[in-house]
């Protein structure tokens, strides 16, 4: 699940808990291998939905918000 924490991604457990970013990235890399996905590591996903975000017409301010980013020369 996730959570808007602050304007912040959160992800928790089904009861509410926060799980701890080491937890979500040891349990990615098996899901990447049992889903027969060429190996990724999971902040290249964050890199790949922007860019699909931005080849879809989102526009570049909308897609720079989401990542965080304070400016959108930081996006591009």
């Amino acid at each position: 699940m996730v959570k808007l924490h602050h304007d912040r991604p959160v992800l928790t457990r089904e009861d509410g808990q926060v799980l701890h970013p080491k937890h979500v990235t040891k349990r990615f890399a098996p899901l990447v291998r049992d889903a027969g996905l060429p190996p990724m590591i999971l902040h290249g996903i964050r890199h790949s939905s922007a860019t699909a975000a931005l080849a879809a017409g989102e526009p570049l301010k909308v897609v720079a918000e989401r990542l965080g980013h304070a400016s959108t020369s930081i996006s591009v």
